[in-house]
Protein backbone atom coordinates (compact mmCIF):
# COMPACT_ATOMS: atom_id res chain seq x y z
CA UNK A 1 0.00 0.00 0.00
CA UNK A 2 1.40 3.27 -1.08
CA UNK A 3 0.11 6.50 0.67
CA UNK A 4 1.53 9.61 -1.03
CA UNK A 5 2.58 12.70 0.98
CA UNK A 6 -0.38 14.54 -0.83
CA UNK A 7 -3.24 12.26 0.75
CA UNK A 8 -1.19 12.63 4.38
CA UNK A 9 -1.53 16.73 4.32
CA UNK A 10 -4.72 16.20 2.83
CA UNK A 11 -6.10 14.40 6.11
CA UNK A 12 -3.81 16.62 8.70
CA UNK A 13 -7.03 19.06 9.51
CA UNK A 14 -8.98 16.27 9.86
CA UNK A 15 -6.10 14.22 12.50
CA UNK A 16 -6.14 17.54 13.63
CA UNK A 17 -9.69 17.99 14.97
CA UNK A 18 -9.92 14.56 15.59
CA UNK A 19 -7.18 14.67 18.22
CA UNK A 20 -8.92 18.15 19.66
CA UNK A 21 -11.66 16.39 20.30
CA UNK A 22 -10.33 13.86 22.30
CA UNK A 23 -8.11 15.97 24.30
CA UNK A 24 -11.46 18.33 24.87
CA UNK A 25 -13.29 14.93 26.22
CA UNK A 26 -10.20 13.42 28.13
CA UNK A 27 -10.37 16.53 30.53
CA UNK A 28 -14.54 17.38 30.32
CA UNK A 29 -15.01 13.91 31.17
CA UNK A 30 -13.45 14.02 34.47
CA UNK A 31 -15.07 17.15 35.66
CA UNK A 32 -18.31 15.91 34.78
CA UNK A 33 -17.96 13.10 36.97
CA UNK A 34 -17.10 14.98 40.02
CA UNK A 35 -19.05 14.37 43.18
CA UNK A 36 -20.56 17.52 44.82
CA UNK A 37 -18.69 18.45 48.02
CA UNK A 38 -21.91 17.02 50.37
CA UNK A 39 -21.68 13.49 48.33
CA UNK A 40 -17.50 13.29 48.58
CA UNK A 41 -18.27 13.20 52.83
CA UNK A 42 -16.92 9.51 53.46
CA UNK A 43 -19.53 7.55 55.24
CA UNK A 44 -16.90 6.81 57.58
CA UNK A 45 -14.15 8.10 59.04
CA UNK A 46 -10.59 5.58 60.06
CA UNK A 47 -8.32 6.33 63.21
CA UNK A 48 -5.05 4.67 64.23
CA UNK A 49 -5.51 4.96 67.84
CA UNK A 50 -2.62 3.47 68.83
CA UNK A 51 0.67 1.45 67.55
CA UNK A 52 3.01 -0.34 69.91
CA UNK A 53 5.37 -2.73 70.30
CA UNK A 54 6.00 -5.70 72.45
CA UNK A 55 6.48 -9.76 73.07
CA UNK A 56 3.51 -10.71 71.79
CA UNK A 57 4.09 -14.18 70.34
CA UNK A 58 6.01 -14.83 73.41
CA UNK A 59 9.25 -15.62 72.00
CA UNK A 60 11.06 -13.44 74.13
CA UNK A 61 12.30 -10.85 71.76
CA UNK A 62 10.18 -7.60 71.90
CA UNK A 63 9.30 -7.27 67.71
CA UNK A 64 5.73 -7.72 67.34
CA UNK A 65 3.63 -4.42 66.82
CA UNK A 66 0.30 -4.13 67.51
CA UNK A 67 -1.79 -1.98 65.74
CA UNK A 68 -5.65 -0.49 67.04
CA UNK A 69 -7.69 1.30 64.16
CA UNK A 70 -11.27 2.70 64.77
CA UNK A 71 -13.82 2.56 62.51
CA UNK A 72 -16.45 5.29 62.69
CA UNK A 73 -19.98 5.59 60.65
CA UNK A 74 -21.41 8.89 60.03
CA UNK A 75 -24.61 8.56 61.32
CA UNK A 76 -26.29 11.32 59.24
CA UNK A 77 -25.34 9.64 56.40
CA UNK A 78 -26.41 5.97 54.87
CA UNK A 79 -25.02 3.21 57.15
CA UNK A 80 -22.34 1.49 54.57
CA UNK A 81 -23.19 -2.14 53.27
CA UNK A 82 -19.94 -3.18 52.77
CA UNK A 83 -16.09 -1.64 54.42
CA UNK A 84 -12.45 -2.50 53.00
CA UNK A 85 -9.79 -1.85 55.45
CA UNK A 86 -6.26 -1.91 54.40
CA UNK A 87 -3.36 -1.34 56.62
CA UNK A 88 -0.02 -1.14 55.37
CA UNK A 89 3.05 -1.26 57.39
CA UNK A 90 5.46 0.46 55.84
CA UNK A 91 9.49 -0.15 57.26
CA UNK A 92 12.09 2.29 57.56
CA UNK A 93 13.90 0.13 54.65
CA UNK A 94 10.58 1.18 52.71
CA UNK A 95 9.65 -2.72 52.67
CA UNK A 96 6.00 -2.77 53.25
CA UNK A 97 3.49 -5.01 54.66
CA UNK A 98 -0.33 -4.58 54.25
CA UNK A 99 -3.43 -7.27 55.20
CA UNK A 100 -6.93 -6.41 53.68
CA UNK A 101 -10.10 -6.67 55.73
CA UNK A 102 -13.30 -6.98 54.35
CA UNK A 103 -16.39 -5.56 56.59
CA UNK A 104 -19.70 -7.07 55.23
CA UNK A 105 -22.77 -5.65 57.33
CA UNK A 106 -23.49 -2.12 59.46
CA UNK A 107 -21.89 -0.76 62.13
CA UNK A 108 -21.55 2.50 64.06
CA UNK A 109 -18.35 1.87 65.34
CA UNK A 110 -15.89 -0.69 64.91
CA UNK A 111 -12.39 -1.64 66.55
CA UNK A 112 -9.78 -3.68 64.55
CA UNK A 113 -6.82 -5.11 66.10
CA UNK A 114 -3.91 -6.10 63.62
CA UNK A 115 -0.94 -8.11 65.55
CA UNK A 116 1.91 -7.99 63.39
CA UNK A 117 4.21 -10.70 64.56
CA UNK A 118 7.97 -10.61 64.06
CA UNK A 119 7.86 -7.39 62.02
CA UNK A 120 9.75 -4.75 64.04
CA UNK A 121 13.34 -6.13 62.37
CA UNK A 122 14.90 -2.54 61.48
CA UNK A 123 15.85 0.47 63.40
CA UNK A 124 13.86 3.71 62.74
CA UNK A 125 10.29 5.27 62.43
CA UNK A 126 7.28 2.47 61.08
CA UNK A 127 4.64 4.33 58.85
CA UNK A 128 1.27 2.85 59.41
CA UNK A 129 -1.44 3.47 56.72
CA UNK A 130 -4.86 2.84 57.06
CA UNK A 131 -7.48 2.80 53.83
CA UNK A 132 -11.09 2.56 54.06
CA UNK A 133 -13.44 2.19 51.32
CA UNK A 134 -17.21 1.70 51.79
CA UNK A 135 -19.92 0.69 49.74
CA UNK A 136 -23.16 1.64 50.65
CA UNK A 137 -26.88 2.78 49.16
CA UNK A 138 -26.84 6.29 48.46
CA UNK A 139 -22.61 7.26 49.17
CA UNK A 140 -19.43 5.30 48.17
CA UNK A 141 -16.55 6.97 50.21
CA UNK A 142 -12.34 6.35 50.93
CA UNK A 143 -10.43 7.82 54.05
CA UNK A 144 -7.08 7.34 54.98
CA UNK A 145 -4.96 7.84 58.56
CA UNK A 146 -1.67 7.39 59.00
CA UNK A 147 0.53 7.26 61.81
CA UNK A 148 4.16 7.08 62.74
CA UNK A 149 6.51 4.88 65.36
CA UNK A 150 9.19 4.26 66.58
CA UNK A 151 10.11 0.78 67.95
CA UNK A 152 13.43 -0.45 68.81
CA UNK A 153 16.12 -2.61 67.02
CA UNK A 154 16.45 -6.21 67.30
CA UNK A 155 14.36 -9.30 65.24
CA UNK A 156 12.90 -12.78 66.29
CA UNK A 157 13.27 -16.05 64.87
CA UNK A 158 10.06 -16.16 63.13
CA UNK A 159 9.08 -14.35 59.75
CA UNK A 160 6.47 -11.40 59.64
CA UNK A 161 2.84 -12.53 59.82
CA UNK A 162 -0.45 -10.85 60.98
CA UNK A 163 -3.26 -11.48 63.09
CA UNK A 164 -6.53 -9.33 62.91
CA UNK A 165 -9.26 -9.02 65.63
CA UNK A 166 -12.20 -6.81 65.13
CA UNK A 167 -15.42 -6.30 68.03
Amino acid sequence: MYISRRSISQNMPKMRRFALIMGLLLVLIPLYSVQPASAAHPAVSVTVDHAFYADLDGDSVEDDIQIDVILTADTTETVPKKTELYIVLTLPSANSLAVAVKIVGQFTVLHVTAFWYDSASEPGWYDVDAHVFTVGLSNNGYCHCGYKFDPPTGTGPGDPHVSITVW
